[in-house]
């Protein structure tokens, strides 16, 4: 097998292409010649999901060329196993959203079990994307596992608690289409934003002010350094120009990208 890599991610073995591949075709005994050629369409490096999209696209493309044998379900599961090289681990979270599309909820991180709920069309995500490496890391680690150091060992039963209860709480919201009391329980990272929100310069500010401009969350994307408003379409601009007065301080150059959520996820084009 073969992978080729265009742009800023490496070729070959290093690429999470190449043990999604390996890793679905060994298990279903297929011996087949493949070249890959990875076209990078999401940012690397800054919390939107890059090496999981790249995992996501390898197995749906080659389950398609085997006659679909899998279902979405067992794909999450081959992608997520991609995504361990960069990760250090197989996680689900952003692998399932690439798949499936829509809002996902991974309910076993050991058998991907997924659960998928519409987007709904009429809110925005505000994308803030730094231009250079802004993150209070060290640059000799892979980012992913240098921010997840950063997090806790350990968190209080009670704490625990709490959380599950406001999990619930956003799956009863989403669930009956409540979504400006889903996006209200969305707002607060408990113990990973207070972590990793050290780390991004300007990050609480910045919050502050996208929630008086009309947002109905702010959180961090994935590991960061990217950060990431849920808005109706008319507090958009309100949004972007309340924070762009925080990073155009502490960031310097960044983009700013608003996306809605694709329902339909992974598709041959």
């Amino acid at each position: 097998m073969k992978v080729f890599a265009r742009g800023e991610v490496p070729s070959g073995e290093a690429n999470v292409a190449y043990h999604a591949a390996i890793n679905m075709l060994n298990d279903l005994g297929e011996a087949i010649e493949l070249e890959i050629t990875v076209e990078k369409g999401v940012p690397v490096g800054v919390g939107l999901g890059s090496s999981g999209a790249t995992a996501a696209a390898t197995v749906y493309a080659i389950n398609v060329l085997l006659g679909e044998v899998l279902s979405r379900e067992e794909l999450v599961r081959y992608a997520g196993l991609g995504e361990a090289i960069v990760a250090g681990e197989p996680h689900y979270d952003n692998v399932a959203a690439s798949l499936l599309g829509g809002l996902t909820l991974v309910y076993d991180v050991n058998k991907a079990v997924i659960e998928k709920i519409e987007w709904p069309q009429s809110y925005r995500i505000v994308v803030f994307k730094p231009k250079r490496n802004i993150l209070r890391v060290s640059e000799e680690a892979p980012k992913t596992k240098a921010m997840r150091e950063v997090l806790p060992k350990h968190v209080p039963r009670e704490r625990v608690v709490e959380v599950a209860r406001k999990a619930l709480l956003f799956k009863y919201y989403a669930s009956l289409g409540e979504w400006s009391q889903a996006f209200n329980v969305l707002n607060n990272g408990w113990e990973i934003e207070a972590s990793r929100s050290k780390l991004i310069p300007g990050y609480n500010v910045a919050k502050e002010a996208a929630l008086r401009a009309g947002a109905k969350a702010f959180n961090i994307a994935g590991a960061g350094p990217a950060i990431f408003a849920i808005a109706e379409e008319d507090s958009v601009e309100d949004i972007v120009q309340g924070v762009n007065t925080i990073l155009s301080q502490t960031w310097g150059e960044y983009e700013v990208k608003v996306v809605n959520v694709d329902n339909i996820g992974a598709r041959v084009v």
